[in-house]
């Protein structure tokens, strides 16, 4: 079969040229990816495989917007694959969400793939996601060191268009050290709370200036810890239950803590009265 390989995505044509027939491409040994595009049965399907099909469907495509931001380590969910393209291409494909740009993107290559960079998708998403989504992602770019907060900045002030504002606003209130998604947008709630901003990654140090803990957001004066629990310790208990004993022994030596859990942020209006009500008391106290 030359350098044909089932185990990747392919035309139907490429297909019948290497002895596959039409009738054996609907049968179960293959499954079909975007209309005209397939793989062999039992291959894993991610969105970089999924992405590769719709490029070889829609060729000179770069991958963009939430497909190259999920590609690039920061998951936006979307069902449709997202490409950009120059301003006369058109596609039917259901799968495909094209973009069109009259200047080309700037782009890299990743998996194979031409896709935008980290920071040109940063600002491309402005126009499709939130406020506090946007500064998630910024966050997450920075904690996977695919950016600097300066790039990123640098990049928002570029921007133009009218989602430019809000891009400026994500890239100003984007923190390095933020541990998940789920942590920023706590984060963000709190703010648009009009609460202050509590500081980002606290570090406790022995006397020796060893870090003991990190505490993902802080109001340092008042000794009140804000922690996000998206309950994945379930899967690794031993670390669940060493971080309650850690949050304890501070509780002890005068710490406050708010534990946040994705029901929490359901009801954000709850949830800032406990961190309203929290900073009253310490600040009475105080």
């Amino acid at each position: 079969m030359g350098d044909f390989d089932p185990r990747r995505p392919f035309r139907a044509q490429t297909a019948v040229k290497h002895g596959i027939s039409r009738a054996r491409l609907r049968s179960a040994d293959f499954k079909q990816l975007i209309r005209g595009c397939y793989i062999e049965s039992g291959t894993c399907i991610d969105v970089v495989t999924r992405a590769q099909a719709a490029v070889l469907m829609v060729p000179g495509a770069v991958v963009s917007h939430h497909t190259a931001m999920t590609i690039w380590g920061v998951t936006v969910p979307a069902q449709r694959i997202h490409l950009t393209v120059p301003p006369r291409r058109r596609t039917t494909l259901p799968e495909v969400r094209l973009h069109r740009l009259k200047a080309r993107p700037r782009y890299t290559t990743r998996h194979g793939l031409r896709i935008t960079t980290p920071i040109q998708t940063f600002v491309d998403l402005g126009g499709y996601v939130d406020g506090a989504e946007l500064v998630a992602i910024a966050d997450r770019l920075l904690r996977l060191r695919l950016v600097t907060l300066a790039e990123l900045r640098q990049a928002a002030g570029s921007a133009r268009g009218q989602h430019s504002a809000a891009i400026r606003e994500a890239a100003a209130l984007a923190r390095e050290g933020v541990d998940s998604m789920m942590e920023s947008k706590l984060r963000m709630v709190i703010i648009g709370g009009g609460l202050p901003e509590p500081e980002v990654n606290h570090r406790i140090v022995r006397e020796d200036g060893s870090v003991r803990r990190r505490i993902e957001l802080v109001y340092a004066d008042l000794k009140i810890a804000i922690e996000y629990d998206g309950r994945h310790h379930i899967d690794r208990q031993a670390q669940w239950q060493a971080d309650i004993l850690r949050r304890e022994e501070l509780e002890a030596e005068g710490w406050k803590f708010i534990v946040v859990t994705n029901e929490d942020l359901r009801d954000p209006e709850a949830l800032l009265e406990r961190i309203r009500r929290a900073i009253r008391e310490r600040t009475r106290a105080a």
